[in-house]
């Protein structure tokens, strides 16, 4: 190891692996210092099929793309990473002709959200390189959504392309990567009308507003015509990577699965799910095919013949009113409190840097409930308090997904999610002062089983919101989305106030 800092995305590790640098962030590769034959693919395939391309948008990745483009003679190329210690490190362990090529006058290095700077940038461009690592998290899932193919449309000259890399396989893709680039094909072609697909060390996923004569001939003629000296984009491996078998063979695998996935969207993040289905399977584990595939109807009305079984079974008896009500409302609070940074992410994308904020406010949420319900509620029917609560919990949980939605269009508007997850954490506070102080079932004057009590409803309240962060992050946010999982929230608290 070199070098490793902190980020506002994450910690940024630098490893020297031989003469050339790899570049980590939260333990994930994400470049390296090496000219790959990447760098040239997703340069010189799109800006060959385009007529004097001037304006290039350039996303994430590696800055050895930034030399191909020059060799274009383009007017005008915007560099935009995110993260300034990634890009600070990048530079500093690059060679010298990066370094140089960052001193051009026609490159401009922006570090600011991708996201954020497509929605202000007033330009139009004729190509956009999108190279960011696949949907496997609710960070990189922002750029694969519906919304932000509709903002990069926007920002596209009228006869400008798109190219995405994006994971596959040459000879064998396995069902779960059929599902995640079905998904990412069919959000994108929901979008833009016209979608090729160009197998290379990458899929490339090519995208126009109108139709393209993709064929090596023309590659080739152009590369020649434009004396364009390439290290790998030579005349036969232009003329392999676009065989017209290689590319029926993954488009037939795309097909494929087509019709049984949904597109990806910024508060359903449908390729969270594919992708986690697909790192499963890295360790030969597989969710069963029928039971996991889209809506997830099936799974939904288990889930809540379950929950209404559990209710049944426990609420009934009076004895277990308040361990259950403890317990589910621990749960539900802390799905709500994932969905409410889920949303701050999938909004802002440097959840990283806010979460200890975010987890902060969260705390101060259950200290100020718990001081709130100690200073004015325990002297109260306990009953009809707890089910006030609940009418709360209910009502925030069913405002939350037109909340996210408003504040999706709006900029500046972070202290609105500090209220929200603060809110959030009120109800347990709220919530757990009252039940332990519920001494109506206890001896006067026996304090060992009063603190017996409070160290059972404390353990019942851990075992709720481990099993609301679990299953919030695991199944409920990956498979029904963020706006779906507010109502099952709503539901299942609904079930519990009349049960």
């Amino acid at each position: 190891m070199v070098e490793s800092k902190d980020s506002f995305y994450g910690k940024v590790t630098v490893l020297k692996n031989d003469e050339e640098y790899d570049f980590y962030e939260n333990s994930n590769k994400i470049t390296s210092t090496e000219p790959l034959s990447k760098n040239e693919e997703i340069v010189h395939i799109p800006l060959l099929l385009l007529n004097k391309p001037e304006n290039v948008l350039v996303i994430g990745g590696s800055m050895n793309k930034l030399p191909e483009i020059l060799k274009h003679n383009v007017k005008k190329v915007v560099y935009v990473e995110p993260n300034p210690v990634f890009y600070e490190l990048s530079k500093k362990y690059s060679g010298k002709t990066i370094r140089d090529v960052l001193n051009d006058s026609r490159i401009v290095s922006v570090r600011e959200d991708g996201r954020f700077f497509i929605k202000r940038t007033k330009e139009k461009y004729d190509c956009i390189i999108l190279d960011v690592p696949p949907p496997v998290t609710g960070l990189s899932n922002r750029y694969f959504t519906v919304e932000f193919f509709s903002e990069i449309k926007n920002i596209l000259s009228e006869d400008g392309i798109v190219i995405i890399s994006f994971l596959s396989s040459e000879n064998y893709m396995s069902d779960e990567l059929k599902y995640l680039n079905a998904s990412v094909y069919k959000t994108i072609n929901s979008v833009f009308p016209y979608c090729y697909v160009m197998p290379a060390s990458y899929n490339y996923f090519i995208c126009s507003s109108r139709k393209r004569d993709i064929n090596p001939v023309t590659f080739i003629k152009k590369l020649e015509r434009g004396k364009i000296k390439t290290k790998y984009l030579y005349p036969y491996y232009v003329r392999y990577i676009l065989r017209d078998d290689r590319t029926d063979r993954v488009v037939n695998w795309i097909n494929e699965k087509r019709n049984d996935v949904l597109c990806n969207y910024d508060f359903y993040p449908i390729c969270y799910f594919y992708g986690l289905n697909y790192w499963i399977s890295y360790f030969g584990k597989k969710l069963p095919g029928k039971l996991f595939t889209p809506p997830f109807g099936f799974i939904y009305f288990c889930v809540s013949l379950i929950y209404v079984v559990f209710l049944i079974f426990f609420v009934k008896l009076k004895k277990y009113y308040f361990e259950t009500v403890i317990t589910i409302v621990s749960c539900f609070s802390m799905v709500l409190e994932l969905l409410i940074i889920f949303a701050f992410q999938s909004i802002y994308g440097y959840v990283y840097y806010k979460i200890g904020i975010l987890l902060s406010l969260c705390l101060l949420g259950i200290g100020t409930g718990s001081y709130l319900s100690n200073k004015f509620l325990t002297k109260r029917e306990k009953f009809s308090i707890v089910r006030i609560i609940l009418f709360s919990m209910l009502f925030f949980s069913l405002m939350l997904p037109f909340l996210f939605k408003m504040l999706y269009h709006k900029q500046f508007v972070e202290p609105i999610f500090y209220v929200l997850i603060l809110s959030a954490g009120l109800f347990t506070g709220l919530i757990f002062s009252i039940v332990v102080n519920n001494d109506s079932n206890l001896p006067v004057g026996q304090a060992d089983m009063h603190g017996e009590k409070v160290g059972k409803f404390y353990g019942l309240d851990l075992l709720g919101s481990m099993f609301g962060s679990v299953s919030a992050s695991l199944i409920l946010i990956p498979m029904f989305g963020i706006i779906n999982t507010c109502f099952l929230a709503a539901l299942f608290i609904l079930f519990l106030i009349f049960f």
